[in-house]
C-alpha cells in the first residue's frame, strides 16, 4: 500500500533551521508532527500564542516564519476537517 504524501515548499533557511533541531533520525514530518500533536492537545483554547510559546521553548532556533507556516498549516487542516463536517 503507498503511503500519502504531501509537498511543503520552504526556504533553504527554514530547512536548515529545522536540521538544527530535529533529532538523530527524526523526520521533519516528525518535528511537524510533534508540534501538531501539542497544538491538539490545546485544542480547545484556541490559543495560538501558547503554541508559539512551545515551538519556541522546544526549539528555539526556529524563527518566526517557520512557526507561522506551521501554524498555516495546521489552521488548513483544520479547515478542511470542518467543511467536512
Amino acid at each position: 500500500m503507498a503511503k500519502n504524501r504531501a509537498t511543503v515548499n520552504i526556504s533553504l533557511e527554514a530547512k536548515s533551521q529545522l536540521d538544527t533541531v530535529r533529532s538523530l533520525g527524526q523526520s521533519y514530518d516528525g518535528i511537524i508532527k510533534e508540534l501538531v500533536k501539542f497544538w491538539k492537545s490545546k485544542k480547545s483554547s484556541n490559543k495560538w500564542p501558547e503554541f508559539r510559546e512551545y515551538a519556541r521553548q522546544k526549539y528555539p532556533e526556529l524563527d518566526e516564519d517557520l512557526i507561522t507556516m506551521i501554524e498555516d498549516l495546521i489552521e488548513r487542516r483544520r479547515a478542511k476537517r470542518n467543511s467536512r463536517r
